[in-house]
């Protein structure tokens, strides 16, 4: 209930959205829960995928490969920047400003175009499997991702400049909804809205995993607890440094593993298998290799008289 700009009074509810995943866990393997765990947050599915196949991995004493750990970042950050871009979106439409909202959605939607470049969905998608994931990345994607890195980071300066030189937007933000540092931990809050109540906990840099620790970038915290610094902290994570650049560790993952040094996203074409012909038909210049239904010019006839111990190459794969 409203009273003029102030909420008098809510009834909260829980949701029953996707329940008793835990039972249904116990009841099937390790990778067949992996599509339930895209229906944790339909925000950020790739996160819980991996959060979950990491959980299971450190059970059973596993560590991916670099290849493997950087495959996994990759999706994180992506994610990470989807799930960000559509809450900012959504503070700007709930004050009234709906062409940011715009903004933010377009930028996702690219997200997801990566996804399912990625996975094969757009966006329940059951990426990862206990120990790696379903498939590699394209040198192509890279390509575009570090693209869309640049044109992300004019958006961000778009949707900064819309809004936080807005005195309506400002007004229905600062001091309002303020959670304190006390509050907060003993609701159990975590992510951006924990580090807007000024409390510096990533567990990306106090208990890294995937290879965090070989990546740069700073932790943004919130100062006074309330809707515009939980805003602003989402804004400077998308960003992830002081220099302003839009998904800094996508860009640092891929100068150290990807398309440039071909050392932990290789992609080549299929090579296409020789096979070696045992049988020659000098008549006709036809060849065989012994697979399969024998060709007319040979069924039911001495093979031995068309065996030859020296063949050339024959490709049929083509």
């Amino acid at each position: 209930e409203l009273d003029g700009e102030e909420i008098s009074s809510c009834d909260p509810v829980v949701g029953h959205l996707h329940r008793g995943m835990e039972k249904i866990g116990e009841t099937i393997q390790y990778n067949q829960f992996v599509p339930y765990t895209d229906r944790f947050d339909y925000l950020a599915p790739l996160s819980n995928n991996i959060a979950y196949a990491c959980a299971v991995e450190k059970l059973l004493g596993w560590e991916l490969p670099p290849r493997g750990q950087a495959l996994r970042v990759l999706a994180l950050e992506l994610s990470r920047f989807s799930s960000h871009i559509l809450g900012v979106g959504v503070y700007g439409m709930d004050v009234g400003a709906m062409t940011v909202f715009l903004f933010c959605y377009e930028e996702r939607e690219k997200i997801h175009n990566f996804y399912e470049q990625l996975t094969g969905a757009r966006f329940t998608s059951s990426y990862t499997r206990i120990g790696g994931q379903t498939r590699d990345v394209r040198n192509e994607m890279l390509k575009e991702v570090l693209v869309f890195c640049d044109e992300a980071a004019k958006t961000l300066d778009e949707t900064e400049a819309l809004l936080l030189k807005n005195k309506i937007f400002i007004d229905r933000l600062q001091g309002v909804g303020v959670i304190s540092r006390e509050k907060a931990l003993s609701w159990g809050i975590t992510g951006a809205n924990l580090r807007a109540s000024g409390i510096k906990r990533d567990l990306r840099k106090l208990t890294p995993y995937l290879g965090y620790e070989n990546y740069e970038f700073d932790v943004p915290v919130g100062e006074h607890g309330d809707c515009y610094d939980r805003f602003t902290v989402r804004i400077e994570e998308m960003r992830h440094t002081e220099a302003k650049e839009a998904l800094a560790t996508i860009k640092q993952l891929i100068d150290t593993f990807g398309f440039t040094s071909q050392q932990v996203f290789p992609w080549k074409p299929e090579e296409k298998k020789k096979v070696e012909a045992k049988y020659y038909d000098p008549e006709s210049g036809a060849s065989w290799t012994g697979r399969g239904k024998p060709p007319k010019w040979i069924e039911g006839k001495d093979r031995s008289q068309y065996e030859i111990k020296t063949t050339p190459v024959i490709d049929y794969s083509a």
